[in-house]
């Protein structure tokens, strides 16, 4: 993903929420987490990162603020995990004044689900939802918990 603006710099970040749900057979432990903020805002990775006029770089000629979105599961020890997700990434904008606000540009959703047994690294079924968008919401992104965990 790129963030960039013909008119003016600043920064952007990628706010993360949630839904999931998941089990484990052995030991048995059931987790779940609805309309939560996936651990940090702006989430890992996800910025502040600066927003540049132009897409190519003039001083060495790269392309600028490529965001790399990249999320994976991770819950290992355990017998087996079933696990079933759904994410939304608020890609958000500020000018970076002292008194401005991140104001929401756009959307991403996707979804995943699998189930696994340790200590095989083997994910099956592995279902993705590719990524739909961004699409042009000006949504806020506002969540009723906090999901946490090591990754």
């Amino acid at each position: 993903m790129q963030v960039i603006s013909p008119l003016f710099g600043g920064s952007a970040k990628i706010t993360q929420l949630c839904t999931l749900s998941g089990e484990t057979l052995y030991p048995y432990h059931c987790v779940s987490c609805s309309n939560g903020l996936d651990n940090t805002d702006p989430y890992k990775n996800g910025g502040p990162y600066p927003v540049f006029t132009n897409t190519i770089n003039r001083f060495n000629g790269q392309i600028n603020n490529t965001i790399t979105l990249d999320d994976a599961p991770q819950y290992g020890g355990i017998g087996f995990f079933s696990f079933s997700a759904s994410f939304t990434d608020y890609v958000m904008c500020s000018p970076g004044g002292p008194k401005d606000i991140y104001v929401t540009l756009g959307k991403v959703t996707w979804a995943t689900s699998f189930g696994a047994a340790y200590p095989s690294t083997n994910i099956n079924p592995n279902s993705v939802t590719d990524c739909v968008g961004p699409d042009s919401s000006a949504d806020f992104p506002v969540w009723t918990n906090v999901w946490s965990n090591s990754n």
